[in-house]
């Protein structure tokens, strides 16, 4: 028989954190959302933290994932549910971001309604109301869960996030850890001084045995978007001019000489149906990201 545990000492490493326990870990940043199981080296989900809106006739449809967010769509439009100073601004749509993250490559999604997913014959008694039915579809019921968050993080922000790891996900355990202490945990540190340059902003966070000093926390919104502002600077300023054109729009193009301008035909759309101003912004920057990655680091 299992020993219960006891709740004013700790567990043991056998009755509770072990390897057995699957904990996964959720790191939402402003530009992208990455998720994996606790004790892996690299996060086995990442996904944009950008999402879809496509018009339909029962509504605007929010799409997620690589795929989504790249897809020239009709009249689709780029959104973010956090700002660019790494806080939530829309909670509904940040929740169905992150379980996306979860489902789509860590656990299974949850299960449909059996009365609309076409399996089951349409019966009297399946329209009865059934009891538990809502506890076992939330998706994270076996999975502790522990969620990074910044160093910046107002209080009610945190409670919301355990309200939904806890009540709308139905996690069994949760944490929440600033983003500086994980960083110093990860490079085998417990006291540090860490600088995270993000997408939107860059943190200096100071780290003392574990705990985060608040009064020295500074934030600074020169980051990897402001190196995209100077490319494109640089990029217009130069001559020839070096123009910025999402691989969307293109359809073709012809090798030239180092210095010469660029040619290729480009790609349209019947009118109406072109991707919104936000779409090709993203695009534009996912050129930018590979850019930076490969030539300015």
């Amino acid at each position: 028989m299992t020993a219960t545990l006891s709740n004013t000492t700790a567990p043991n490493t056998a009755d509770y954190g072990g390897d057995e326990i699957s904990a996964l870990v959720l790191d939402p940043g402003y530009s992208v959302t990455r998720g994996g199981f606790a004790g892996e080296d690299v996060p086995k989900s990442v996904i944009p933290s950008f999402y879809g809106i496509v018009p339909t006739v029962n509504g605007p449809k929010h799409l997620y994932g690589e795929n989504a967010v790249h897809t020239p769509l009709p009249n689709i439009e780029i959104g973010n549910p956090v700002s660019q100073n790494g806080v939530v601004e829309d909670w509904d749509t940040a929740t169905q971001l992150w379980e996306y993250a979860i489902t789509s490559r860590l656990t299974n999604t949850k299960p449909s309604n059996p009365l609309t997913n076409g399996l089951n014959d349409k019966t009297d008694d399946l329209k009865q109301e059934m009891e538990g039915v809502e506890t076992q579809e939330r998706p994270l019921d076996e999975n502790p869960l522990l969620m990074s968050e910044t160093g910046w993080n107002a209080g009610k922000g945190r409670e919301k996030l355990i309200e939904i790891a806890m009540e709308n996900w139905g996690s069994p355990a949760f944490w929440l850890a600033r983003s500086g202490v994980l960083s110093a945990f990860s490079a085998g540190k417990a006291s540090a001084l860490v600088i995270d340059v993000g997408a939107a902003s860059t943190s200096i966070t100071p780290v003392h045995d574990g705990l985060m000093l608040k009064k020295g926390t500074l934030r600074c919104p020169l980051a990897g978007n402001y190196i995209s502002d100077q490319l494109r600077l640089i990029f217009s300023t130069s001559q020839p001019s070096v123009p910025l054109t999402p691989h969307y729009l293109i359809n073709s193009k012809t090798p030239v000489d180092a210095g010469a301008p660029s040619q290729a035909s480009y790609r349209t759309f019947p009118a109406g149906t072109e991707p919104r101003p936000s779409f090709r912004a993203l695009q534009e920057e996912r050129i930018l990201t590979e850019f930076k990655e490969s030539v300015v680091a």
